[in-house]
């Protein structure tokens, strides 16, 4: 799979410092690497990245039509496009499931979904209740459980230091402060569903420092562009974004919207995923809209990821700070190598305060998953990511 990965555009890029690999026995995988490369395990592991079958992959050209693995439940029958039927793999490595059979279904409209919900067809709405939804469901006298979880992905703005248009700090945080975050979050979640940030990471993660972001604040905005010498119609830069992610295109363009207000000129420049994911570690880009995942299983990821530093990687938004780049490479050295958890958490607290201080990053907001299901189960979630997995839920006692 490495061999197809490394040939397809957008891979290719992601695993370049995999140079070669050989398989020494049934369970072992030597890689040889031609640079230090920290996140290695998070990008074999990957959802992005799922093992394929090649024969089907070169027919459908899909990586997700083409993905085959080793999960705790196996798809036994599909209407593409209108439900699918999954049943517990008895043979998984770990403790089989406990629920023995899913099945999903795709509605054509919330409303249809909501209703079957209602009227007991489905047994478990697993994202996007509104708030309407939410009262309704409270007066109807249905038995059912409900609850949220605000993911762990942070939706955030980055902007490339190695372009002459964010080469001042002044201007990165001007720009910062004239974003009403808030605003964003709204525009792509709705009012009510999502969860604000003060840090350019989720605060389950380690290293999570609270007040770390620039709040909205227009008229120190236009001062700190006025003492850099730059005047806000001078200002004009892209924003390279997933063109298939409805939530990220729509925090582009109100980020955009925004920003014309004071005569910034900003464009949109929105690509395939993994056309975008290669723009990115190409340093293609002025500034990128991207969310940031945060896996509390290893926190070290967060801050190797390619948008923050390229640490031990290929990604720019340090390119025209060598100095800032060179304290990053070297406390996220060190937070990869030591044991104490207390000594790792430090190390990547300093990494937070010099993404704040330098003004790297706009982070906006998390959307809030919203569930609801019928007496007699307990979803759960997956304790890395808070995302739904079955394999969590179980027959309520």
């Amino acid at each position: 799979n490495l061999d197809l990965y490394k040939s397809i555009s957008g891979p290719d890029v992601t695993f370049a410092p995999i140079i070669n690999y050989k398989a020494v026995d049934e369970y072992t995988v030597i890689f040889e690497l031609d640079e230090p490369w920290s996140a290695i395990s998070y990008y074999l592991s990957s959802t992005y990245f799922p093992i394929c079958d090649v024969d089907a992959y070169n027919e459908s050209g899909n990586v997700w039509q083409a993905c085959i693995g080793t999960g705790p439940y196996m798809l036994t029958e599909m209407v593409e496009g209108v439900s699918w039927k999954l049943e517990a793999f008895q043979k998984y490595w770990d403790t089989p499931a406990e629920i023995e059979t899913i099945e999903v279904y795709r509605f054509a409209d919330d409303s249809s979904r909501f209703n079957s919900f209602l009227a007991g067809a489905i047994d478990d709405i697993d994202t996007g209740l509104s708030q309407v939804q939410i009262q309704t469901l409270q007066l109807s006298g249905t038995e059912y459980t409900y609850g949220e979880v605000p993911l762990t992905n942070v939706y955030s703005m980055w902007m490339n230091t190695s372009r002459d248009v964010f080469s001042d700090v002044r201007v990165r945080q001007a720009v910062s402060m004239l974003i009403n975050r808030e605003e964003v979050d709204i525009a792509m979640f709705g009012q009510g569903m999502y969860k604000s940030v003060d840090c350019p990471w989720s605060d389950n993660v380690s290293g999570y420092v609270s007040g770390t972001v620039y709040d909205y604040d227009p008229d120190k905005g236009l001062d700190l562009l006025k003492q850099a010498g730059v005047e806000p119609s001078d200002l004009s830069f892209s924003i390279l974004t997933v063109s298939s992610s409805g939530v990220m295109q729509i925090g582009a363009e109100n980020i955009q919207a925004q920003l014309s207000q004071y005569g910034i000129n900003v464009t949109i420049d929105g690509l395939a995923f993994f056309s975008c994911i290669s723009s990115m570690f190409a340093g293609q880009f002025d500034a990128v809209f991207f969310n940031v995942d945060a896996y509390s299983a290893d926190p070290v990821l967060c801050y190797t990821h390619p948008l923050l530093t390229g640490t031990f990687n290929t990604a720019r938004v340090c390119d025209g700070m060598p100095e800032l780049f060179a304290q990053f490479e070297d406390l996220l050295g060190k937070a990869a190598n030591v044991t104490d958890k207390n000594e790792q958490r430090e190390l990547l607290e300093q990494c937070t305060q010099l993404t704040y201080e330098n003004a790297l990053v706009v982070p906006c907001g998390r959307t809030i998953m919203h569930f609801a299901t019928v007496k007699g189960f307990e979803p759960s979630r997956s304790p890395d990511d808070g995302q739904t997995n079955f394999y969590y839920w179980k027959i309520a006692d």
